[in-house]
């Protein structure tokens, strides 16, 4: 099945025509199906849909991989200005999420809710049983949610926190985080937001899910300020898998992509209007 995927949004731009933020959107068109894939943290993606010819009122349904402000912060601008969406989520998004850092500690979830949605007449469902189509089985196209922690490197840092029903601020597992998979002769096309679950315990799971090789990644690993041996030991993992096409953006980091391509493999950078076909 072949597609096209246009970066809509991301930290970094291809073009002074296009508006960059600390963020992602990713555009998806395969097999008759168009699906947002987050939708960076404001309305700068309006602008940059309108420049690169993306029609956002097309789209079948907007998929947000985790409840972080800057991959659900254009949802407000989507409901103002395109006509009614349905909106896939994991488990969990709309649990206040927190970050506590050097900064202190600040709000870093979604900004807005159930109410909104209901208001501007979109549908919401979560992903239940994994694989979950987006559509019907036959369309190759899946959500998968729920990742195993196995790997020994891969932990989610202690900053990143969220509100429990009792107010109390406790560990966020994301357990909302969810990937994209479509399936296409190549290999099966995988994409990420930010990997908080690790993006080898999240493409380990894929691989047990579908038993099928792994053709192309886009989206963001989670490897900026990381270690030198974790971001060793995920250019490796890629390695071995022979993941034919790397596209990384947000935040993968750059040494993380050098790292990569110092091990041969064919990584890019997948800033906004950046535009990949299989």
């Amino acid at each position: 099945m072949s597609g096209t995927l246009t970066t809509l949004i991301e930290n970094t731009s291809t073009s002074a025509s296009l508006m960059a933020e600390h963020g992602l959107s990713m555009h998806i068109e395969t097999g008759g199906h168009t699906i947002l894939f987050d939708t960076g943290q404001s309305d700068k993606l309006l602008e940059n849909a309108r420049v690169l010819g993306v029609d956002l009122d097309a789209i079948d349904v907007v998929v947000i991989s985790h409840g972080h402000y800057d991959h659900a912060g254009g949802v407000p601008a989507l409901l103002e200005h395109t006509s009614p969406k349905r909106l896939v989520t994991g488990h969990g998004f709309f649990i206040p999420k927190y970050a506590d850092d050097a900064r202190g500690l600040r709000y870093n979830g979604v900004s807005f809710g159930r109410q909104d949605l209901i208001d501007h007449r979109w549908t919401h469902e979560y992903v239940g049983a994994v694989p979950y189509p987006l559509f019907s089985p036959e369309d190759g196209i899946y959500l998968v949610s729920d990742f195993p922690r196995e790997d020994r490197l891969e932990r989610i840092p202690e900053v990143f926190l969220q509100k429990d029903p009792s107010g109390e601020m406790v560990p966020d597992l994301f357990t909302d985080e969810v990937l994209l998979v479509i399936e296409s002769p190549k290999g099966l096309l995988v994409f990420v937001g930010c990997s908080h679950p690790g993006i080898i315990n999240m493409i380990e799971e894929v691989k047990r899910l579908f038993k099928a090789p792994i053709y192309a990644l886009f989206g963001g690993t989670h490897l900026n300020g990381a270690s030198d041996e974790r971001i060793d030991h995920a250019a490796e993992f890629f390695a071995a898998e022979q993941i034919e096409l790397l596209g990384v953006s947000h935040c993968t980091g750059e040494h993380a992509r050098q790292r990569m391509a110092a091990d041969g493999l064919q990584v890019f950078a997948n800033h906004a209007g950046t535009i990949t076909r299989w």
